[in-house]
């Protein structure tokens, strides 16, 4: 292979016979950290997925796990914070929720596994499951109508580390501002993963 300590660039150039140009300049892609350079131990992570149905809830962790399985099996890593903040940032939250709080890929992994297996969102400790249907009481439903409120639950509670309220109160149908919990260090980034079926 062709090393490089820059990205490649290149110029096409197309000249037509009735005297049209075309002229394009290419360069190579590369990425903004290289896996090393990206810690994979952030710390505790609140992951968050959720679905119109209990079926495509138990459906989305199964495909994440799955995914998480081939990542491993070819060598890639996945950082969590990325994962997480993902999940959290970048899909839509739909009524029937699951949240989970863990320290690891292999954690969150066996946990995704045990409830698409069984349904069931008490099998692993940090899980949290539950619906934007249920009734959750006159005092989160004033929680649920102040933005301001919800912003500063977020920050504090996830400052302080108490990453298990969050999530239970999201897999209850509070919907959090996500944008005040504090950064990893390096800041977290969107990647791909599973979407929605």
């Amino acid at each position: 292979p062709w090393e490089s300590a820059r990205p490649r660039v290149t110029a096409v150039s197309s000249f037509g016979a009735g005297g049209s140009n075309a002229h394009v300049i290419i360069e190579e892609y590369v990425a903004d950290a290289a896996p090393a350079e990206r810690s994979a131990d952030d710390g505790e992570q609140l992951v968050v997925l959720s679905a119109r149905t209990p079926e495509g809830l138990r459906h989305s962790a199964a495909r994440l796990a799955a995914f998480l399985e081939r990542e491993e099996a070819h060598g890639r890593t996945v950082r969590l914070a990325d994962l997480a903040f993902t999940l959290r940032s970048g899909r839509e939250a739909m009524k029937e929720r699951l949240a989970v709080t863990v320290f690891s890929v292999p954690e969150l992994r066996r946990a995704l596994r045990a409830f698409a297996e069984t349904g069931d969102g008490t099998v692993v400790p940090g899980l949290h499951r539950g619906s934007t249907g249920q009734d959750r009481g006159a005092a989160a439903g004033i929680w649920a109508d102040d933005d301001d409120l919800r912003e500063l639950l977020a920050e504090r509670w996830g400052r302080e580390g108490k990453y298990g309220k969050l999530a239970a109160l999201w897999a209850d149908g509070m919907d959090l501002d996500w944008r005040a919990l504090p950064g990893a260090v390096p800041p977290p980034r969107r990647i791909s993963l599973p979407t929605y079926p």
